[in-house]
């Protein structure tokens, strides 16, 4: 299994939509604490942003408007690509009895050393492998794969 995407802003809006996330597009947004949060201000990056729940009715007093939709109905997709504990966290969302059922990344060492990522279905004729030059990208591509029937 191949897979061209690089790491960033669009494979983890790929893979927000994949865990079933409402992903609206791109905006802006600054890093705060541990997390990006919707802002369009000084040392603002474009980040792809979710739809969590619509407040926009609820009288809430917010200046700008994001995509059809006030800052507090918005959350920003995580670093998938870039960040291992992210990615992995996306593996949990993912793994499901009924369809997935496996999944495993390794190091190796044929060529210059890659990682190995690969998803299990039900039906052992089909699985999905993706490397990469990181543990998150492959995870990455993996999970881009098996939303694409790849």
């Amino acid at each position: 299994m191949t897979s061209n995407h690089e790491p960033g802003p669009e494979l983890d809006a790929l893979v927000a939509s994949a865990l079933g996330l409402d992903v609206l597009g791109m905006a802006a947004a600054v890093h705060y604490a541990a997390w990006y949060i919707p802002y369009d201000g000084v040392g603002s990056v474009t980040r792809p942003v979710y739809l969590t729940e619509c407040v926009c009715d609820k009288g809430q007093d917010y200046d700008a408007e994001i995509l059809g939709h006030i800052a507090g109905c918005l959350e920003v997709v995580p670093c998938y690509s870039t960040d291992d504990r992210e990615a992995l966290a996306a593996v949990d969302t993912l793994l499901d009895p009924v369809k997935w059922t496996a999944f495993k990344v390794e190091w190796r060492q044929e060529l210059r050393g890659y990682w190995a990522a690969w998803f299990t279905h039900v039906d052992i004729e089909l699985s999905v492998m993706c490397n990469a030059p990181t543990r998150a990208l492959a995870i990455c591509r993996a999970i881009v794969a098996m939303g694409e029937g790849k």
